[in-house]
């Protein structure tokens, strides 16, 4: 009896301790490199509810012919509030790229960023609205915000930031074509 006991208890320690090493792989964040923006350098299909409500923009009415930012961001986040006070100060360098503002917040805390930010009066703002189906965490592996991405005027991937970024450093990436090194599809 004792024989069948050790055994047993020999066994499902043998058979749990590969679940305990897939578990600690499940912490890890994934590399960088492994989201799909990293993979293809074209802009995405991607669908933001307006502040309307009813209106779905997607991003193949996107037209090419200038730079385009992505600036993603949580309506009450302090950061993303100093992120885009800093844009708003270099405002008039970056007239020539189109921005589009995304955040998962609800459209009532994203029409207050809007109406604080006065954003109807920034001529190059052409989208403000809500990342209903959240494609941004997904897609650029989005885990803090603000997140922006810039694209040439060809709508190919320039440079990606996961964090602050000066009015300069925007800026230089916007008068630059994509140089980005992407992995291929397998």
């Amino acid at each position: 009896m004792k024989r069948i006991f050790f055994l047993l208890a020999a066994l499902f320690t043998l058979t749990s301790m590969p679940a305990w090493a897939q578990n600690d792989k499940k912490n890890e964040p994934p590399a960088e490199d492994s989201f799909p923006y990293m993979q293809d350098p074209n802009l995405p299909a991607f669908e933001i509810l307006e502040l309307d409500s009813s209106t779905v923009f997607n991003s193949y009415s996107i037209p090419k012919g200038r730079p385009i930012v992505l600036f993603y961001f949580g309506a009450e986040c302090g950061h993303c509030e100093s992120a885009f006070e800093t844009l708003e100060k270099g405002w008039d360098s970056l007239e020539h790229a189109d921005f589009y503002l995304m955040s998962f917040s609800p459209l009532y805390q994203i029409k207050q960023f809007a109406e604080k930010h006065h954003i109807d009066q920034h001529k190059n703002i052409k989208l403000i609205g809500m990342d209903k189906k959240m494609f941004f965490t997904g897609y650029y592996g989005v885990r803090a915000v603000p997140f922006i991405a810039v694209y040439d005027k060809n709508k190919k991937l320039v440079k990606a930031w996961h964090t602050h970024v000066s009015v300069k450093d925007l800026w230089e990436q916007l008068k630059r074509k994509s140089h980005m090194k992407f992995k291929k599809k397998n």
